[in-house]
């Protein structure tokens, strides 16, 4: 039987580890990426979350700094302060009077 188109039994199998080699190969090569990945993922989370909470942190330290900087400021011309107040109060009432008047119309 000089010409059957059937692989011998021998060569067959070495096909079939080949081919399993070959995607065990490739399995643990995908493996390895997504370890990769799921590391590089989890460092930028973690870096991400740090930076917010920095941020926060400094919008929070510059929130009170403004603050201590208008107490001290009033406190030390009240008379600029309670002026300041007062102008500010009447543009805010102005423009509230302002905006439902022309809503009527």
């Amino acid at each position: 039987m000089p010409y059957t188109t059937r692989p011998e039994p021998r060569a067959r199998r070495e096909v079939h580890d080949s081919a399993q080699s070959v995607a065990a190969e490739t399995a643990e090569r995908m493996r390895r990426h997504a370890r990769r990945a799921k590391t590089r993922l989890a460092y930028e989370v973690e870096a991400r979350a740090l930076a917010a909470r920095r941020a926060a942190t400094r919008a929070w330290y510059a929130a009170d700094n403004a603050v201590a900087i208008a107490a001290h400021r009033a406190t030390r011309r009240p008379t600029r302060a309670l002026a300041s107040a007062f102008a500010i109060g009447a543009v805010a009432g102005w423009l509230v009077g302002f905006a439902t008047t022309r809503r009527r119309r």
